[in-house]
């Protein structure tokens, strides 16, 4: 397909609210109301911290969407911290983002392949043997423009979104109300329940990562100034609606202490509706769930590294975009790095230190928004984040001490990824020194 040479202002709000959904209600929401449970013990205080999360991703948004409007381009976090921080910044940023994008596509391939085998019990196709294909499949779909990568996005989305809804209409419909009187037992931390606040609070943040996803987008929305805000706050309300509605069928359908002591409650609600079919439609379900994560992350990691090839932070040739306004060559190495991932297997290394990398990736955007009012006050606004500047300085905070929990709660891998954010210093050094200046 020929190239273009620009990207397609074709997008729209349906586009951005599918991208959001598709990402962020993946698989986690069926594996971590569990874990929470056990860590918070009381009902109201599950559902408050839950609508917490929701609260955090919308004061997010927010702050996204003023700067995703001042500065439509593609590729989303590096591009503020390139511009308010300083290049280096965005270049540590960006390839943290595009790693975490291509073993986020890793992660849900291989999944994806693992489901099926146990659906099927077909033993003669190997697991990663799906996950390539499955990879190249979506790649192939997007190869053929954004359009087509988009209308995948939007009818995958749609799927998850009504496959998730419908069970808990089955759970309301279906299930007995859970009476037990006997009280959750509450998992011992540390620092007693603050402890179990910090990590029901990292846990739900991990599960509403994705509340963004729009911002990548900015230069092919078609209407940035008005469909990008309204994309980023759909979004949250549409995501944080169905978690509310997830957690209250559990606590509903499912007796408390069960709920608390289960690695997968989703599985024992399916079990208890429909005895033992529940868990090939959990499995159904999950596969559902995996497909538009694929999707979505690899329209974003491709935008990061266009991004990046255009400011020059990476091989020139990764900016060419062919005529259905896909950039084909950042989508090819994408691609190409998330097969790589599947076919070592090191990526299951690298999911454990992503949650990091997505936080680090909040808190440059919050920090960005600040050194923009201050050092480009006359910067065009069309899109200006209401309660300023408390509004970010929470955001900020709340990213901070997550980074702080996850250094003391997980030490081992929060500083792999400190490492990692830290080796990108000495190699964008590396780039200039190696760069042609201009003249």
């Amino acid at each position: 397909m020929a190239a273009s040479g620009k990207l397609h202002r074709v997008l729209g709000l349906a586009f951005g609210l599918a991208v959001t959904v598709g990402i962020t209600i993946g698989a986690g929401i069926l594996r971590r109301p569990g874990a929470v449970a056990a860590a918070l013990g009381d009902t109201w205080l599950i559902l408050l911290m839950w609508t917490l999360g929701g609260v955090y991703a919308l004061m997010g948004a927010l702050v996204v969407a003023e700067l995703a409007t001042a500065l439509p381009e593609a590729g989303g976090f590096f591009v503020w911290s390139h511009r308010a921080i300083s290049p280096a910044a965005g270049f540590a940023i960006g390839w943290c983002d595009f790693l975490a994008n291509a073993v986020t596509i890793a992660y849900c391939a291989v999944s994806i392949g693992e489901l099926t085998m146990a659906l099927t019990h077909h033993q003669a196709i190997n697991i990663n043997t799906i996950a390539v294909a499955l990879v190249l499949l979506f790649s192939a779909v997007q190869w053929l423009g954004i359009r087509s990568g988009s209308r995948t996005q939007q009818i995958t989305s749609a799927l998850l979104a009504t496959s998730y809804l419908a069970l808990v209409a089955a759970a309301f419909l279906l299930a007995n109300p859970q009476s037990d009187p006997a009280p959750i037992v509450r998992r011992e931390f540390t620092l007693g329940l603050f402890g179990g606040l910090i990590f029901a609070l990292q846990s739900i943040v991990v599960t509403y990562d994705g509340w963004y996803q729009p911002a990548y987008f900015a230069e092919e929305i078609e209407h940035p100034h008005r469909d990008l805000p309204r994309s980023l706050m759909a979004g949250v309300f549409t995501v944080t609606a169905v978690f509310l509605l997830v957690n209250v069928a559990l606590l509903y359908a499912l007796p408390p202490r069960q709920l608390a002591a289960s690695e997968l409650p989703a599985a024992d609600l399916a079990a208890t509706l429909f005895g033992t079919a529940g868990q090939r439609i959990i499995s159904v379900l999950s596969l559902f769930a995996l497909p538009p994560t694929i999707n979505a992350a690899l329209l974003s990691g491709s935008r990061v590294l266009y991004g990046l090839s255009t400011r020059r932070l990476f091989w020139s040739g990764a900016k060419a975009v062919n005529r259905g306004g896909t950039p084909h060559i950042a989508l090819a190495i994408t691609a190409a790095m998330a097969v790589a991932l599947v076919l070592s297997g090191t990526f299951e290394q690298l999911l454990a230190i992503g949650g990091f990398f997505f936080v680090v990736n909040h808190c440059s955007a919050f920090t960005s928004l600040f050194l923009l009012r201050r050092n480009e006050p006359h910067l065009k606004r069309p899109y200006a984040v209401p309660g300023y500047p408390y509004t970010p300085a929470i955001v900020l905070l709340a990213g901070a001490g997550f980074l702080i929990g996850a250094l003391v709660s997980d030490t081992a891998n929060s500083l792999k990824a400190a490492g990692f954010i830290a080796l990108c210093l000495p190699v964008y050094a590396l780039l200039l020194r190696s760069r042609p200046q201009r003249t």
